[in-house]
């Protein structure tokens, strides 16, 4: 269980001792928070210590104030931080059909958000993996409301490089997808053929163009 002032307090302090070393001492740094739901409060302690079950309303405010006083530092020190939150179901309520506990703070603050989901994986009736979609609810960096799906295997082939890549190159017109089969290299060839032996398709060349469609399809600007 983590403290909330004590930790962002101490995430404060260590980025003042971080930037009173010159420049060219500084070693990089990265800061994670994970996750900032777990994150308790002195009175949310204190009342469960005391049987008291009343909500605790001052944890949103110390949250947004927190990150105000902290993303202001961590711009100026050039240190980038990832913190993960819980998200439900905004039921009845207006707006996005999801939002994230811990109130606004974060969701103003950070540059870009991210939201996971995830489906199950089979190879026949077997659970071998997830695939998790990613899709962008805020960013100053990227165009917002973008999605993209990768595969997790359980095992030792782990996430798969290759997944959606075929999508985005149908995207972008690298090749036409006709009755379930692709067009690569001359060959028309199904999909799973292509991801089962994809050092053959998918040549230096090939990613190359794949980066390039990449990036004028999720960068602002066609990617310029």
């Amino acid at each position: 269980m983590l403290l909330l002032l004590k930790n962002l307090g101490q995430a404060l302090k260590a980025v003042d001792l971080y930037m009173k070393k010159p420049k060219e001492e500084r070693k990089p740094c990265f800061f994670v928070l994970d996750s900032l739901g777990m994150l308790s409060t002195n009175k949310e302690i204190n009342d469960a210590l005391a049987d008291n079950d009343k909500k605790d309303m001052t944890k949103a405010a110390l949250i947004k104030g927190a990150f105000r006083m902290l993303t202001l530092k961590l711009g100026q020190s050039e240190i980038p931080m990832i913190v993960t939150n819980h998200i439900y179901a905004n039921v009845g309520g207006y707006g996005p059909p999801t939002t994230q506990s811990g109130g606004s703070g974060l969701k103003y603050s950070a540059s870009t958000i991210i939201e996971l989901s995830k489906s199950k994986e089979k190879e026949g009736t077997e659970i071998v993996g997830n695939i998790i979609k990613a899709k962008t609810f805020k960013s100053r960096l990227s165009k917002e409301n973008k999605e993209v799906e990768i595969r997790l295997y359980y095992d030792e082939r782990g996430l798969d490089r290759y997944y959606g890549l075929l999508e985005l190159g149908e995207i972008g017109g690298l090749w036409e997808n006709k009755a379930g089969r692709y067009e690569i290299n001359g060959k028309k060839i199904y999909g799973k053929q292509i991801l089962a032996n994809p050092d053959e398709y998918f040549t230096e060349e090939v990613m190359q163009k794949l980066d390039e469609i990449a990036r004028a399809e999720f960068s602002y600007g066609s990617g310029i």
